[in-house]
């Protein structure tokens, strides 16, 4: 594994800047393999390369908790242009306490790895020491071939005396598929430059999110409303307008739009961001589409947690969003792999929520 320059900076500065407390994000990495064969040799044979990173969460002295959530993704989507080739992974402090995995960090990586194909976790330390564990799921595919041999003997008796007997012999052959799956994890050897100076526009991020982490925290989980969700998207429009209702839509020369809620919630998956400056409702530049393949599913998973949670749909609106989202891919489908994990989250959210309704 290989660190860049601008990664082990942030490492370096988020340690300077907390030095007795432990930190977490996501960081974002790409691997090649050592002979040059894409895809044609274990995970054991390439090298990773850790490009960038984002702080997430700042803990206490023992604790820090973290995920691949919402932030991520707006992390993700505004810096798509450097980030586009990468996948994600998680990297945390333990400040004083020395580079290791904790029995919690190793519980979380198991979790990770039975969900997907592939999982980095990093630990860093103040003193400049890391380390990092990958894993790789297997399945192993089994073709078995099974013979059974039976012998039945039959005896009968005439007035009380063995009489006779005869045998039968049976053969059968049976044959049975099966998979089963494993964890293969490897150590990684870690290459980082030294000499790397502070960031200190990183640092001044640092104390800014030490702020807004604070304040996340010290508020109750929020509950977005229809209004809270869009207000800000819409500047021409007051904070008590009915936003059920039709109103007058600059981007359609004098057409009706209904159902803007819908619209505002898919254009957030297109551009995984709730960030209103990705909505501009003057011009056709609606959205900026950042859909790709590349991501895995567990970012496309946390991502659409956070939606679920800042939006707080009802079961039929999600129900639209999907027409909507899907209508939309179907007439230019660049990522079918994506489309059908976003989809298929949708549904089971649905499915669940209307589950939960009925109970």
């Amino acid at each position: 594994m290989v660190l860049s320059s601008t990664c082990e900076s942030k490492i370096r500065t988020a340690c300077e800047v907390f030095p007795s407390t432990e930190w977490s994000g996501a960081a974002f990495y790409t691997y090649i393999y050592k002979d040059g064969k894409h895809g044609t040799t274990y995970m054991e044979d390439a090298i990773l390369k850790i490009v960038d990173f984002t702080l997430q969460d700042i803990g206490s002295a023992g604790y820090t908790e973290y995920s691949l959530d919402g932030d991520t993704a707006s992390y993700y989507a505004e810096h798509i242009d450097e980030l586009v080739e990468c996948k994600v992974c998680l990297l945390h402090s333990h400040h004083n306490m020395g580079a290791f995995f904790s029995d919690t960090d190793m519980s979380t990586l198991r979790e990770q790895a039975e969900q997907c194909n592939n999982v980095l976790s990093i630990v860093v330390d103040n003193k400049g020491t890391y380390v990092a564990k990958f894993t790789e799921k297997h399945t192993v595919h089994e073709d078995i071939d099974i013979t059974t041999e039976t012998v039945s003997t039959d005896k009968w008796k005439f007035m009380g005396e063995l009489s006779d007997s005869k045998s039968s012999y049976k053969s059968e052959k049976i044959k049975k598929e099966q998979d089963s799956t494993y964890i293969k994890c490897w150590d990684c050897d870690i290459e980082r430059p030294l000499d790397v100076a502070i960031n200190k526009d990183f640092r001044k991020e640092c104390f800014e999110k030490q702020e807004l982490f604070k304040s996340r925290k010290e508020k109750e989980k929020p509950v977005h409303t229809h209004a809270k969700g869009i207000m800000n998207i819409y500047p021409y429009l007051s904070n008590d307008y009915d936003y059920s209702q039709n109103y007058y839509d600059p981007m359609f020369d004098g057409t009706y739009s209904t159902v803007n809620r819908v619209r505002v919630m898919t254009d957030s998956i297109f551009s995984l961001s709730f960030s209103s400056p990705c909505y501009n409702v003057y011009s056709y530049d609606w959205y900026r589409d950042v859909l790709s393949d590349k991501f895995s599913e567990i970012f496309y998973a946390c991502f659409l947690e956070a939606w679920l949670e800042f939006y707080n749909p009802n079961a039929d609106e999600i129900q639209q969003v999907i027409d909507t989202f899907t209508l939309r891919t179907d007439a230019s489908c660049l990522y079918p792999k994506a489309k059908n994990t976003i989809t298929t989250w949708l549904e089971n959210a649905q499915l669940e929520m209307l589950e939960n309704t009925e109970e």
